[in-house]
């Protein structure tokens, strides 16, 4: 039943998204997952309010899905025409090449993989000590109660997005596989928007399998949703290049707000968001006007998310708590120490052994598999069309990081996963063009990565297996 209440929640929040697209322009195959962007906005942010106010029981709640499972209605037909534009996108551009077929049931394998490994009761520790036992702690009290504990403040539209599924269900295991399965299309859609690899199945499995990115996936928290909002900006960014209306960066910025509400982590897209506007707009745009739009749409996704700033600053003092304590002079009681010395550990400090060090724990995590830093190496000495916009974002994408998180802890490698996994799968492609005798064989080592990737995961979680099969 989760899976069909999963399904329906998302369906009813789309399609009251798409109400809004309705005369919209934007690719036909996009305006399905922008109207559950603009859906879930709009949805969170209504959340919030009754979270805010203590109003969060089945009466409000039910009111608030009906009214926009009824205006849902009327968005249907325009989510109906995306989710055929997305069918046939699928049927004419990924479904084709050479081992189609085993590359398709590989990924279809991987999917219901994921699915079965996320059925399974809750057992990671974010998931059961913050994600899930604030949401329960929420629904229990009926709205906010402030809590002096380290975890318990972050920004929280992903999960406000989900009470009214959490109320009915008591439980969100298929949350991130859905926005797994979501990211897939766009990843394949980016590539495809910015004339990069043609082996779209090859891509698409080169996503998967990765543990870092099976735990993401499987257990509730907010790293993929964060992926998932951020990809729609981009795609929104793109979009304004080939379509000049100011409103694609407008959507684009407002759904990295979005992510931003829901994680701190999506200030890392907040460079590529900058820099792939400069490439846009310069084609458009006279240089003032562009630099002009940027500064301004720079505090568009701090606007949407500053409603959690603002209750951040009224209970504990610094709006993004827990960082920045001292710029904001927060008293220095046995709490302030608490959440400093967690900092220092989760964030590491700038030093000039720093970024060797950080850089060699990324490469031999055992998590990611060294081999799609290999490959993204390999992108750099491709000439494909927009590649500036993935060499110099992923590039960005990493400084920032580091400046912002010496420590670079490792789990965080999935938001740039599927830039690094474009740029791989596109250096593959470009290696056997250019040595047409001996470049095929540039694909072992995809291949050979996702195999590890597959015995590791069956391997690593049979337990979830035989739970699944003897419960």
């Amino acid at each position: 039943m989760a899976f069909l209440y999963i399904i329906i929640y998302t369906s009813i929040i789309s399609a009251f998204g798409c109400l809004f697209l309705r005369k919209s322009k934007i690719d036909q195959a996009l305006i399905l997952p922008s109207g559950f962007m603009i859906g879930s906005l709009i949805t969170g942010g209504i959340m919030f309010l009754l979270v805010s106010v203590k109003l969060v029981s089945p009466l409000p709640i039910g009111l608030l899905c009906v009214g926009m499972l009824v205006l849902g209605i009327f968005g249907a037909p325009t989510a109906f025409r995306s989710l055929k534009a997305i069918a046939d996108f699928l049927i004419s551009h990924v479904y084709k090449g050479k081992y189609r077929t085993i590359l398709l049931l590989i990924l279809i394998f991987g999917i219901v993989f994921y699915l079965v490994i996320a059925y399974t009761p809750p057992r990671d520790a974010d998931a059961l000590r913050y994600h899930l036992g604030q949401l329960k702690d929420t629904v229990k009290h009926q709205g906010f109660v402030y809590r002096p504990y380290y975890h318990y403040n972050f920004p929280q539209y992903f999960h406000y997005l989900f009470i009214p599924l959490f109320m009915v269900t008591g439980g969100m295991q298929l949350t991130t596989w859905f926005y797994f399965v979501l990211i897939i299309f766009l990843t394949l859609y980016l590539s495809y928007k910015t004339s990069q690899t043609k082996h779209f199945l090859l891509l698409a499995i080169f996503l998967i399998f990765i543990p870092r990115v099976t735990r993401a996936s499987t257990v509730f928290n907010n790293d993929l949703p964060v992926v998932f909002y951020s990809l729609i900006g981009l795609l929104m960014i793109i979009e304004f290049g080939k379509k000049p209306q100011l409103r694609y960066l407008i959507l684009a910025y407002v759904s990295l707000g979005f992510a931003l509400g829901s994680k701190y982590q999506a200030i890392l897209y907040l460079p590529i968001f900058i820099f792939a506007t400069f490439l846009e707009t310069r084609k458009h745009w006279k240089t003032s006007t562009k630099y002009l739009t940027i500064i301004i749409l720079v505090f568009v996704p701090f606007l949407i998310a500053s409603p959690f700033f603002i209750r951040n600053f009224y209970y504990t003092g610094s709006p993004f708590f827990p960082l920045l304590l001292d710029l904001f002079h927060v008293q220095k009681d046995y709490f302030y120490q608490v959440v400093q010395e967690t900092n220092h550990y989760n964030h590491g400090s700038l030093s000039l052994s720093a970024p060797f060090r950080s850089a060699f724990n990324l490469v031999k995590d055992w998590q990611f598999i060294f081999i799609i830093w290999l490959l993204w190496l390999g992108y750099y000495f491709t000439r494909f069309a927009n590649g500036k916009f993935y060499k110099i974002g992923a590039i960005l994408f990493l400084f920032f990081w580091f400046f912002l998180q010496p420590k670079m802890y490792p789990r965080f490698a999935v938001y740039v996963i599927p830039l690094l996994a474009i740029m791989s799968i596109s250096f593959c492609q470009w290696f056997h063009e250019k040595f047409s005798r001996f470049g095929k064989f540039i694909y072992i080592l995809p291949v050979l990565s996702r195999i590890g990737g597959i015995v590791f995961s069956i391997f690593s979680d049979l337990d979830f297996i035989e739970y699944q099969v003897t419960r």
